[in-house]
């Protein structure tokens, strides 16, 4: 199992966050641009390469926001995933449907605590994430269980930008 931590940068003007391993180390940075419309960031590693794009789609059927996951910097690496966000009695659900990873449940508790699923809300867990409740900037530990770390991580920024936009 490997555990990181996922810190936003609290003075930045946009969305960046630092991503280390449970022993301090930079491992990953998320960056997005200050405005852009729809919302777009980039997963990259420590070296600064660009692992993945994640573009909102601008305008989807209902209303239901709908990401896109790009391999690379931009489309032109091919399409990953889709995650889809659908609104239930009580919160959200979202799928991921990839021909790459296979598809994921992500069920979330409050807004604070996740669970990545296998497949389906009966599925194994993949990745769990939680959100540091008493902190000034956004800060999460992410326990990445079965592998596609970097993947994992792009889900939870995604998971960020969904509930937390106004920290």
């Amino acid at each position: 199992m490997a555990r990181y931590k996922i810190k936003q940068k609290y003075f930045a003007l946009n969305d960046t966050f630092d991503i280390t391993d449970e022993s301090g180390y930079a491992r990953y940075q998320c960056e997005s641009k200050l405005i852009t419309v729809p919302k777009k960031f980039w997963l990259q590693n420590s070296n600064g390469k660009p692992l993945y794009y994640v573009r909102r789609k601008m305008i989807h059927w209902l209303g239901y926001p709908v990401f896109n996951i790009y391999k690379g910097e931009d489309k032109s690496g091919g399409l990953v995933a889709k995650v889809k966000v659908k609104y239930a009695f009580v919160g959200r659900k979202l799928k991921v449907y990839s021909d790459v990873y296979g598809d994921f449940y992500i069920r979330g508790y409050h807004g604070w605590t996740f669970n990545i699923h296998a497949n389906d809300k009966h599925g194994d867990i993949c990745a769990t994430m939680e959100k540091h409740i008493f902190k000034v900037a956004d800060t999460y530990d992410i326990n990445v269980v079965q592998g596609k770390d970097s993947f994992m991580l792009t889900l939870c920024i995604i998971l960020d930008y969904l509930y937390h936009k106004k920290h």
